[in-house]
């Protein structure tokens, strides 16, 4: 069955309508006549009710393709992703591209001495807190991992981490479809009550499959479980371009795309206009190195090719970004992040994931967050284009000033100097002589003053006693 998807047109379109459509036929054909691999008995029973094949020697289950358009179909095109603080909120679906942090690295760099040490849930917690405090950071990605919790219990840990220090949005993990729920239980404590967090969702739960073609138990489970409880759920593809996925990118589009949609039918079976994300942070592996570099600019290339399926699915968006591969905060850096998070800016994705980060996620930095931000309003300028109308035309201003004038005083400058005129924080701009005077400073040492001052002065709304006490009752009961 030929099925069309009216979408919106981005600002940087890497993909072809005809290639878009290519793509997701043989996305259909390879769901519905090969198959994915999804584990778990719950998952399986209900593909199977809602008309799915199973193979049970292999595992597969094969998707009609009705099933398939119908779940694109009834997933919302946006949605409102609510801070703790409704000062947060923001619809994800728009056309605004908006950014989080990555998740989940191993490593904190000490913004005391730059060296890198094991992360923990203060580490976590610190970084929430700090990220509550930059305006260009809409949502919070558990940034670092509680490394020093129990294996079973390190989900509950991090979401106590996360919400006792920031009144974002929280987008967190969960290994099982029973840590979900607890994370949940967490939230709800927070919210007032399951109902209330469903009014007003301020987590987001987020699996991965399993490249290629599978979704295991543990990611069935939270699929299942978020959507029972109503509340946004991202399904996450990370392939490895030549590794677990095919050698060409559009080979891995397919492959991805298959994965992300057999969990996205999934969410829909459970409760039909479940809010999801259309998500990855596919990139290629080195074949020289073996490893799967995210500042390559292929990782950027495909976060605009994932931007512009979901706005023919009209489902928003999320995508890996402003990533780097540098072990350091240098040039390579500041290169790696223009290149993978500018594309799908400019593709306009509605959530990239990746501020922060540092050697392909394993370390987090204060001050590269602050960079990062810097990044990013950059990207969001350049984003907004050009505008031309009879007002930014200024025919009868250039007329006014004439030849050998300026502009400085005119009631127009005033008018459009904030909106078209970019301005900085930490990329400096000065004259070499005010430059140093100001003590020679680089970037890095500018964005270490402004992180310690923020660590030093910044506090979000904090939870209550009351809710803290539960909360720990929660996970001590799972314990």
């Amino acid at each position: 069955m030929k099925f069309s998807f009216e979408r919106q047109t981005p600002s940087y379109q890497i993909l072809s309508e005809d290639d878009i459509k290519a793509i997701h036929e043989a996305t259909l054909s390879l769901m519905s006549d090969f198959g994915v691999r999804v584990f778990g008995d719950e998952a399986r029973e209900i593909y199977k009710k809602a008309g799915c094949g199973i193979d049970e020697t292999t595992g597969l289950i094969r998707f009609p393709k009705k099933l398939v358009n119908d779940a694109i179909i009834s997933a919302p095109g946006s949605y409102f992703m609510c801070g703790r603080d409704p000062k947060h909120d923001f619809e994800f679906g728009s056309d605004e591209v908006f950014y989080t942090t990555f998740g989940t690295g191993l490593e904190i760099v000490d913004v005391d001495t730059g060296e890198r040490k094991r992360s923990d849930s203060e580490n976590l917690g610190n970084l929430a807190r700090f990220v509550d405090a930059i305006p260009e950071i809409n949502a919070f990605t558990t940034a670092v991992a509680s490394i020093e919790a129990p294996v079973h219990v390190k989900d509950l840990y991090e979401a106590k981490a996360v919400f006792c220090n920031t009144t974002k949005h929280a987008i967190l993990d969960a290994e099982n479809g029973k840590n979900a729920n607890l994370v949940i239980d967490i939230a709800a404590v927070i919210a007032g009550g399951r109902d209330k967090l469903r009014e007003r969702p301020f987590l987001t739960l987020c699996v991965c499959p399993t490249s290629p073609l599978e979704i295991t138990c543990g990611a069935s489970e939270v699929i299942i479980e978020t959507a029972k409880a109503g509340l946004p759920v991202c399904i996450l593809s990370m392939g490895l371009v030549g590794g677990t996925t095919p050698a060409t990118l559009a080979g891995t589009l397919v492959c991805n795309n298959a994965e992300i949609l057999a969990g996205i039918v999934l969410a829909q079976l459970v409760n039909p206009g479940n809010p999801v994300m259309y998500a990855s942070s596919t990139t290629i592996m080195d074949m020289i190195y073996t490893s799967s570099p995210v500042g390559s600019p292929e990782h950027g290339m495909f976060g605009a090719a994932v931007a512009q399926l979901g706005k023919y699915y009209k489902i928003p968006t999320k995508v890996g970004g402003t990533s780097a591969d540098s072990k350091c905060m240098d040039a390579q850096a500041g290169h790696e992040k223009t290149l993978t998070g500018l594309m799908p800016t400019l593709a306009k994705t509605g959530l990239i994931c990746g501020m922060g980060m540092l050697d392909t996620g394993l370390a987090i930095s204060y001050e590269q967050l602050l960079i990062d931000a810097e990044f990013v309003r950059m990207f969001k300028r350049a984003e907004k284009g050009v505008k031309v109308n009879e007002d930014t035309l200024a025919l009868e201003v250039i007329k006014a000033v004439g030849p050998a004038g300026n502009y400085l005083s005119m009631r127009h400058t005033l008018k459009h100097a904030r909106n078209e005129i970019s301005t900085t924080k930490l990329i400096d701009r000065k004259s070499y002589s005010a430059w140093e005077k100001e003590g020679k400073l680089d970037i890095v040492q500018r964005a270490k003053k402004e992180a310690k001052r923020i660590l030093a002065e910044h506090e979000p709304g904090r939870l209550s006693p009351e809710a803290i006490k539960k909360i720990d009752e929660i996970i001590a009961n799972a314990t």
